[in-house]
């Protein structure tokens, strides 16, 4: 290990393995990122129901290296509290000489927050890209879920979470704490901003709408997307196509949509690497966004005044935005937050 380096351990309670291959890949690619600048060890533990003893996978590539641990499941709750410890222990055992440890998102993984601070006595900085502090799931907290976020209040060096509009809902819980907003990042070099074609105008080419997600009914609302294609086609607004790419299966929507019979204006795709996203995001006019909550983004665009009005978008104007959220940017902030910590 380079000695010029920081040691940044990252743990996280959400991180891509063989049981959720999607689940936090955003954060596996935050940790792509730093490791341009810092040297990053990943601890991530996963119950695998199929095994019956701890299992680890170790890897390396660059300054990142990944420590998975699958454990046993467990039967009861104090059984599988257990399991996150050992596994977790089995990791740490095999990282040394760590100078700052970030974690990310206190559900379900705090505890390991909790362990490695006693174990490394390092920095804690805290990122937080979870939805659970909005008022209904603050008030649906386990008992086990008040103590740990009462424990790792008072072991938090560092608080940043992902948007403005989670900064506001987390202050509640945080009342004292200095709270930074450190966001997710995009790599512009993937994304340019379209010609449009002269010979064909504005308002008959077909509107491309996209949407990427879980398609999870309780936050991004697929059904609610799928209605609004068919208002659309109901009022006459057939100039339009919509491909919604999603990790998880979306078979219950296909068949939504013969019930809907709007086939011929929705595609489904994935699951797609995230270099492949690339084009349909190029080819598209607008993202499409119905989540009934989100902590980074909440985008509710009319589909209607889109297709009616999408000449009048300047890409010079929305590609100066997304600079706020290049990884040049990113790893800039993020650097203040780590100097600031050591």
């Amino acid at each position: 290990m380079s000695k010029a380096k920081k040691h940044i351990l990252l743990l996280s309670s959400w991180y891509p393995s063989r049981i959720s291959p999607f689940l936090g890949n955003f954060i596996q690619r935050f940790a792509q990122l730093i490791a341009t600048k810092y040297q990053v060890s990943v601890i991530y533990t996963i119950a695998d129901e199929s095994i019956s003893e701890f299992e680890i996978v170790d890897s390396n590539i660059g300054n990142l290296r990944e420590i998975i641990v699958y454990h046993p499941k467990g039967k009861s709750f104090l059984q599988k509290l257990l399991y996150q410890i050992m596994a977790f222990n089995k990791a740490a055992n095999k990282v040394q000489d760590v100078d700052i440890i970030h974690a990310n998102v206190i559900f379900t993984k705090g505890l390991q927050f909790l362990l490695a601070k006693r174990k490394y006595k390092r920095p804690l900085l805290l990122l937080e890209h979870a939805s659970y502090y909005r008022k209904e799931k603050r008030e649906d907290r386990s008992i086990y879920e008040k103590l740990i976020l009462f424990l790792i209040k008072r072991k938090i060096d560092h608080l940043a979470v992902v948007s403005e509009l989670l900064k506001k809902d987390i202050v509640v819980d945080f009342p004292s704490k200095s709270i930074s907003i450190l966001p997710y990042h995009l790599e512009l070099s993937l994304f340019e901003p379209k010609k449009q074609m002269k010979e064909i105008s504005d308002s008959e080419k077909p509107t491309q709408f996209i949407h990427v997600s879980t398609l999870d009914e309780a936050v991004k609302d697929p059904k609610g997307i799928l209605d609004a294609c068919k208002v659309l086609v109901n009022g006459g607004q057939t100039n339009f196509h919509l491909t919604i790419i999603s990790d998880e299966p979306y078979s219950k929507w296909e068949t939504y949509l013969y019930s809907k019979k709007i086939t011929e204006y929705v595609t489904f795709k994935g699951p797609l690497a995230w270099n492949e996203l690339v084009p349909f995001y190029q080819n598209s006019d607008a993202f499409i966004l119905f989540s009934k909550y989100e902590t980074f983004s909440i985008v509710l665009k009319g589909m209607y005044k889109m297709m009616n009005n999408k000449g009048k978008f300047n890409s010079t104007v929305i590609r100066n935005h997304a600079k706020l959220f290049s990884k040049e940017h990113v790893l800039k902030t993020y650097k203040h937050l780590i100097d600031s910590m050591i």
